[in-house]
């Protein structure tokens, strides 16, 4: 019996595991379960928009098979026409045309002589017939024979005008023979032409099928959107059996442990009676004795059972309310743990509290004794500087000594009446270099008018419209500067100059860019713009920017253009500033010029080789 109880003892306590890796998984699950819903609304969203793409691209899919049928007959009816738009060249034509001309070309040049030594004339001179005729009968008759040569000459300058005309069929015929050679090009294009259409061919079924496989796919979505829909729909009924099967799985826990508990009384109570059995064989022989005794006994026994039943309502509530007492006794258990956890921390941290506050008590006697000696120390600063006050001098001298210890010595080299005055050089370089850009951003500069017949004659052409645009928009910013805005002038001959010699090296430059590199070459002009803005020192001085645009300062046309404007308008500087900057702008433009004519060479040799050659 022993054995079976404490075999049965283990079965409870694995029963009473199982159940508690049941609560905790069901615990679990019922976590997971509002994670579980979302995700399947999402799914049921998902699958929606997939429904709808699905439909879309199954409506698109006619259009697709359309399109490739339209582009099969479009791709055979190009295939057809280029092989009847090929020109048939007759070579064999030409090469006889030419023979043709060799010969006649031959012939004239054996048969063409001046009249007087043709073979005709020296055949009648030397005739005895001739020598006998009086020297005007044979003038006369020489004239008659230069007339009839004549005849033959005109004759023959038709035949030249025959073979001309042949030399010109046969430039027209090789021209033909030069436009036959974009065949094999065409019998190349037709050959991927029919590879195209091949493949379009095997499009055509391919795209059908993909239509046929979205129509199926989109049926597939609908189902899984309608079962999606269903689990959307039975989740809460899902959640509400997990959180209840959680709760039943708590009570199973609980009554395991019960279980467990009554085992072990169980075996407790076995064990007692193992012992009273053997209590019992040595109370046999008592008991003998005590029959003697039992009658006395089953009186009392019988007044003390009266008693009982009347006593036993009594005890009955006493048993009812000690196992309520029990009971709650249990159930405050854990709060009282908890307080007494509660307790013990807040000890813990009074404890922490009134260490800290005792550290805090000794800094602050600690720091009171500084605050003391510091006043202390103040005290007697206060009265050295009251007594260095006492012996200072205040005279006025040194009272204005003071309040002015240095005076300025200001030497102006020139004055303008305001700040758009000082600003105008600036502006005014400004202005002329974007009026150069702007030219060559409208005005295709590098395309010439007609066939170049040299690099110079090419340069020429575009330099006469580019000096008439620079000195018109010189001009014009002058005018419009003094006459219109009231810009004050000191030397006007020299503005003028300044202006004119700058637009025309800013031309010059703008125009080399763009007509060696195109856009790139007019997007590499801004940049320039951009340094010059800041290496002229047009607004502040130079020495107030970083040493990039010192480099750049004196390499730049805008610093001399700034410098000779500023000479000109204020006569601050000196007249040495404006010849400067004439003969760097003059540099400029020779330069870039001599550059331009090079460029234009090269585009010439290069592009235009061919329509040299047959213009020559």
């Amino acid at each position: 019996m022993q054995a079976g109880s404490s075999t049965l003892q283990t079965g409870v306590s694995a029963v009473a595991d199982g159940n508690q890796q049941l609560s905790t998984g069901l615990n679990e699950l019922a976590t997971k379960a509002p994670a579980l819903t979302a995700g399947i609304d999402q799914l049921v969203d998902g699958q929606t928009s997939l429904t709808a793409g699905l439909t879309t691209l199954s409506d698109k899919g006619g259009d697709l098979v359309s399109g490739v049928k339209q582009l099969q007959a479009g791709i055979s009816q190009l295939s057809d026409g280029l092989a009847g738009d090929l020109p048939a060249i007759d070579t064999a034509a030409i090469e006889s045309e030419l023979t043709t001309v060799g010969t006649s070309m031959q012939t004239i040049a054996s048969s063409v002589q001046a009249p007087a030594d043709s073979a005709e004339v020296k055949a009648v001179q030397q005739t005895a017939a001739f020598k006998a005729l009086t020297p005007a009968q044979q003038t006369e008759l020489m004239t008659a024979l230069q007339g009839a040569v004549g005849s033959k000459a005109q004759q023959q300058g038709a035949a030249l005008a025959s073979a001309k005309e042949s030399l010109t069929n046969v430039a027209t015929a090789l021209q033909a023979i030069g436009d036959a050679g974009l065949t094999e090009k065409v019998t190349a294009l037709k050959t991927g032409v029919a590879q195209l259409q091949t493949g379009i061919d095997q499009l055509a079924p391919g795209s059908e099928q993909l239509i046929a496989g979205l129509n199926e796919a989109q049926t597939g979505s609908e189902a899984l959107v309608t079962g999606a829909k269903k689990v959307q729909a039975s989740a809460p009924t899902l959640t509400d059996a997990i959180n209840t099967a959680a709760a039943a799985s708590a009570k199973l826990a609980n009554g395991s442990s019960q279980a467990n508990e009554g085992v072990s009384q169980l075996a407790t109570g076995l064990n007692s009676a193992s012992t009273g059995s053997e209590t019992l064989n040595s109370g046999l022989t008592t008991y003998t004795n005590g029959v003697a005794t039992l009658g006395e006994g089953v009186t009392t026994l019988h007044n003390g059972a009266a008693e009982l039943a009347a006593n036993s309502g009594q005890l009955q509530a006493g048993a009812s309310q000690l196992a309520d007492g029990t009971q709650q006794l249990a159930a405050k258990t854990p709060a009282l743990a908890s307080g007494v956890g509660q307790l013990n921390d807040g000890a813990s941290q009074l404890h922490d509290g009134s260490t800290k506050l005792a550290e805090g008590s000794n800094k602050l006697t600690d720091g009171l004794t500084q605050v003391a000696s510091g006043t202390v120390k103040l005290g007697d600063t206060l009265g050295e500087a009251s007594n260095k006050v006492a012996d200072t001098n205040l005279k006025t001298a040194n009272a204005k000594m003071v309040a002015k210890p240095t005076d300025l010595n200001k030497t102006e080299l020139s004055k303008v009446p305001n700040y758009g005055h000082g600003l105008a050089p600036y502006v005014m370089a400004l202005a002329l270099f974007v009026g150069s850009l702007t030219f060559n951003v409208i005005f295709p500069i590098e395309v010439p008018v007609s066939y170049p017949k040299s690099a110079l004659s090419w340069w020429f052409s575009k330099f006469s419209v580019m000096i008439a645009h620079a000195i018109v928009q010189a001009l014009l910013l002058d005018v419009i500067m003094v006459l219109g805005l009231g810009l004050e002038v000191e030397h006007m001959g020299q503005f003028v100059l300044v202006s004119l010699f700058t637009s025309l090296a800013y031309m010059s430059i703008v125009s080399f860019l763009a007509i060696t590199f195109g856009n790139p070459g007019r997007f590499m002009a801004m940049i320039l713009l951009v340094l010059q803005l800041g290496a002229s020192a047009g607004t502040f001085p130079l020495q107030l920017t970083n040493g990039f645009f010192q480099v750049l300062h004196t390499a730049l046309p805008m610093t001399y253009a700034v410098n000779g404007y500023r000479q000109a308008l204020t006569d601050g500087l000196s007249n040495g500033v404006v010849g400067q900057t004439l003969v760097v702008m003059t540099l400029f433009i020779l330069a870039f010029n001599a550059l331009l004519i090079g460029v234009l060479h090269l585009k010439r040799t290069k592009n235009y080789r061919l329509e040299g050659t047959i213009e020559a």
